[in-house]
């Protein structure tokens, strides 16, 4: 038998993987750009954190240049002319030293800055200094390094930007169906060689995906009125349609034989696959438990039919009203007095 879902090697099966790995390498890009942007500024501001310090001798980076070798060899000789200045009597040829600035150079980030400015203490100055130097103290960040930071920035910005950019409509409409038909529940087993009529497969593709139908159907050109689903005769009008695509013997409400003192109508029965198709759509007062019994005497029905082998039910729960798909599902396929009974529940729910 053929499966109508993709098998290991086949072109969906390599299609599908092709696109989670992309859709997963995405992911990844994303997070690792983010991440190493987020790190770069942690620790450019660990770098810089200096220039957040008062301006002033407590700043830790600028005692480390007034305490290096570089500050002492440029500063010596002007604090010695000024001793030599201050040492001297008045009218002596000894100059008054002028300002002067003494920079740091690049010091991992930033660059620090000291203005040296000359004040005179006039005759008056009780220690008899003539004058001296003070420090007007700042700290800037360093071109280069705030350059280097700004072009990482702008190549993540540049880099998200080719990440995040969506794919075309009709791309992403295209993985988005491939996706859906992938992860779809996988059709029932179908025995041939105990079903007479042969494959079944394109029965539970069909009806695995009448959601699909249903979406698509409602999309209609320009003000054109849409068909709507509001209860279980519309989706047999339309399961009624689809089934006369694929097969040439279709019987649409026919009795079925009397159970406990009762009979009803199956929704539809396939002759040349002894297959009977029984048909829900879930709502108000019909949910899980609901389903369940009367799928179960709808199977006990069913088997007294001669022509009935197996019963497939079509749950359909467009608004998520099932509690617990998976266990009405469990509940309900079994070999049930001798009739092979499978379920379909459209759309999946996450």
């Amino acid at each position: 038998m053929q499966d109508v879902h993709e098998t290991r090697g086949s072109p969906q099966a390599s299609l599908r993987a092709l696109i989670e790995r992309v859709q997963w390498m995405r992911r990844l890009a994303l997070s690792a750009t983010v991440l190493s942007a987020v790190m770069i500024t942690l620790s450019y501001l660990l770098l810089i954190w200096p220039i957040f310090q008062p301006h002033d001798l407590s700043n830790s980076r600028v005692q480390q240049f007034l305490l290096s070798e570089e500050f002492r060899a440029r500063t010596a000789p002007l604090f010695a002319q000024m001793q030599r200045y201050n040492a001297s009597p008045e009218g002596s040829p000894v100059e008054r030293p002028d300002e002067f600035y003494a920079g740091s150079g690049s010091m991992s980030g930033l660059v620090v800055v000291v203005h040296y400015l000359v004040v005179a203490r006039g005759q008056g100055a009780a220690d008899h200094v003539r004058a001296s130097y003070v420090p007007d103290i700042d700290v800037r960040l360093d071109p280069r390094y705030l350059i280097f930071y700004l072009a990482l920035m702008a190549g993540a910005v540049v880099l998200l930007h080719f990440i995040l950019r969506p794919a075309s409509k009709p791309q992403r409409q295209f993985e988005q169906r491939l996706l859906e038909r992938s992860y779809a529940d996988p059709a029932p087993a179908v025995d041939d060689a105990s079903t007479p009529g042969g494959d079944l497969a394109q029965l539970f593709n069909l009806l695995q995906n009448f959601h699909a139908f249903v979406r698509q159907i409602g999309k209609r050109h320009a003000t054109r009125t849409a068909m709507t689903f509001v209860d279980e005769y519309d989706v047999q009008d339309a399961l009624h349609a689809l089934l006369k695509l694929h097969y040439l013997h279709v019987r649409a409400e026919e009795y079925t034989p009397s159970y406990a003192g009762n009979s009803s109508r199956m929704d539809f029965r396939l002759d040349d696959n002894e297959v009977a198709i029984e048909v829900k759509m879930t709502r108000d007062g019909l949910r899980d438990r609901e389903i369940v019994d009367q799928l179960v005497i709808d199977a006990a029905r069913y088997s007294q039919h001669p022509g009935v082998k197996r019963l497939v039910c079509l749950i359909y729960d467009p608004a998520g009203l099932l509690d617990n798909p998976a266990v009405l599902k469990k509940d309900l396929e079994s070999d049930r007095l001798g009739l092979r009974v499978n379920v379909v529940i459209a759309p999946q729910h996450a």
